[in-house]
């Protein structure tokens, strides 16, 4: 078994192999409009669900086992977990709704385009949080990549 810091430098190696990994999923995740219901309904901006479909798969790939469930009617949670050690166990949390877009002409690209442009992605989601969310994932693909065995739980 890899030492903490040994363990940190493998994972952080098997980011920076396929750093493109990372930033592809946030792209994929910033294209799917997945504006919060609370604020917004029109016609195709409250797909949540395509967003924990496309990441439900990802999960399970890497290992983990996973469940979904409605927190509210056409807004699913989605957990996914290797099991663990409830004593050394980690939760690494996020959001995928985002804030609706407002005046369109206050925009200078696609809010849903998640485009790349000198190095930046852009679209609503881009930083909060689905940016964070496919990172959460990142680490956990990378732990598996470098084969590190957690001492406890993961979801």
């Amino acid at each position: 078994m890899l030492d903490r810091d040994a363990a940190v430098a493998a994972a952080q190696a098997e980011i920076d192999k396929d750093r493109d990994w990372v930033i592809g999923l946030t792209s994929d995740m910033v294209k799917i409009p997945s504006v919060n219901p609370k604020f917004e309904t029109r016609q195709g901006l409250n797909r949540e669900a395509d967003v924990q479909a496309l990441l439900e798969p990802i999960l399970k790939a890497d290992g983990f086992s996973t469940e979904q469930w409605d927190a509210l009617p056409g807004r699913p949670n989605l957990v996914g977990e290797w099991a663990g050690d409830e004593e050394r166990s980690l939760i690494l949390c996020g959001h995928i709704d985002v804030v609706p877009v407002g005046e369109m002409k206050n925009w200078s690209v696609d809010p849903f385009g998640g485009d790349i442009t000198n190095g930046r992605l852009y679209g609503r989601g881009a930083v909060d949080m689905k940016g964070g969310v496919a990172a959460c994932i990142a680490a956990a693909h990378a732990i598996r990549k470098a084969d590190i065995k957690l001492q406890g739980r993961l979801a």
